[in-house]
């Protein structure tokens, strides 16, 4: 369930649905929740699918979940992954933060049940907010594959810069400790944890 739900999640974006707004994504059960307007653009975009048999309308409440996950990290993962997107939304190439932001938010979602594009963009002005909604819907061929994402989760999770390292090719070797917090708070279709671990840096 949780590569269909992060399917969905690409489709929704696609259709010009809103992460935390329209639409979230349950990491535990694999499943998605829709608000009307995610599940009107849903039918519009697609209307080849039976979406009255899939979809429910409801709305989402992640306050809970994002205070799980804290105390079980121990820390406020939110706010410090906030921040590092927030850096990189300035400082990579527009190709990778668009491949950097479907990576994070999809990634955390789905894993966490918790909506970041919300709390993002009440970090943002107007003119970034706007950036980050075009890039959400560049199209597959239109990004550039970057390990950024894989060492910022894994840094805002509690890790540090000894648990990975990037790689020239977008990827990223993780020691132990760096899989544990990486598989915490982050679950998509990258085989990420095939990759072989360094050593455990705890």
């Amino acid at each position: 369930m949780h590569e269909n739900a992060f399917e969905l999640f690409k489709m929704l974006v696609k259709a010009g649905a809103t992460p935390g707004e329209d639409f979230s994504c349950s990491g535990e059960e694999g499943n998605c929740s829709l608000s009307e307007q995610g599940y009107q653009l849903l039918k519009q975009t697609y209307p080849e699918i039976a979406w009255d048999d899939i979809a429910r309308v409801v709305k989402h409440d992640d306050k809970q979940a994002v205070e799980v996950l804290h105390n079980h990290l121990g820390i406020d993962f939110t706010d410090r992954l906030l921040e590092q997107i927030n850096h990189r939304i300035t400082h990579l190439p527009d190709a990778k933060v668009a491949w950097y932001l479907q990576q994070v938010l999809g990634g955390v979602e789905q894993k966490t049940a918790i909506s970041l594009q919300k709390r993002l963009s009440e970090t943002l002005d107007l003119s970034r907010r706007l950036k980050v909604e075009l890039l959400l819907r560049q199209q597959e061929e239109e990004l550039q594959p970057c390990g950024e994402w894989i060492g910022d989760l894994v840094l805002a999770a509690g890790g540090d810069t000894g648990d990975f390292e990037l790689q020239p090719d977008g990827g990223a070797l993780l020691t132990e400790r760096g899989i544990r917090l990486l598989a915490t708070v982050w679950s998509g279709n990258c085989d990420l944890f095939a990759e072989l671990a360094r050593g455990d840096q705890d």
